[in-house]
């Protein structure tokens, strides 16, 4: 299992924000691409080994309580190259660099909110700071097939909250 703190990388990418459910995420990733495809936007390609290069990523605002059906705050990104401009449906943004925490999660789908509480409990170990629990998952390989795969792949990530020096 990998699991560590790392920089992230500055991206561009198409952004979009709705309620639902995790359930919800795979449709709406589907409507976006078809999107930035009929503008001719480069939004991911597979390696040779079924990985994206451009990962998808959801970030969805959970609360202690959240259960993995319940309906919550989601905003998708998906990294383009080239130039977009925005719409009503989806806006174009570029993000800069950030502190994560991170987890690569390998398996069935219906074992994933077991790796976001591994990676929670980790940060708290190590006494890290984060805000509240908000997490990133970046599905690298399996966004596409059956949930139940055990091809699945995504990363987790906790985005950190910079330190304070005195």
């Amino acid at each position: 299992m990998s699991l560590g703190i790392k920089r992230t990388r500055p991206l561009r990418v198409i952004t979009a924000s709705f309620e639902g459910t995790p359930a919800d995420i795979p449709n709406r990733f589907d409507a976006m691409y078809t999107w930035a495809r009929a503008r001719g936007l480069r939004a991911g390609d597979r390696d040779p080994i079924g990985r994206m290069n451009l990962p998808w990523t959801a970030i969805l605002s959970d609360q202690e309580d959240t259960a993995a059906g319940d309906t919550r705050h989601i905003d998708l990104w998906m990294p383009i190259d080239g130039a977009g401009a925005s719409d009503l449906q989806y806006s174009v943004k570029d993000f800069t660099h950030s502190n994560v925490a991170f987890m690569i999660h390998r398996g069935p789908m219906n074992k994933f909110e077991e790796s976001i509480e591994h990676i929670f409990e980790w940060a708290q170990r190590k006494e890290l700071s984060f805000r509240g629990r908000v997490h990133r998952r970046l599905f690298t390989r399996g966004v596409d097939a059956n949930p139940e795969d055990p091809d699945w792949e995504a990363e987790i990530q906790v985005p950190l909250l910079a330190s304070r020096s005195s």
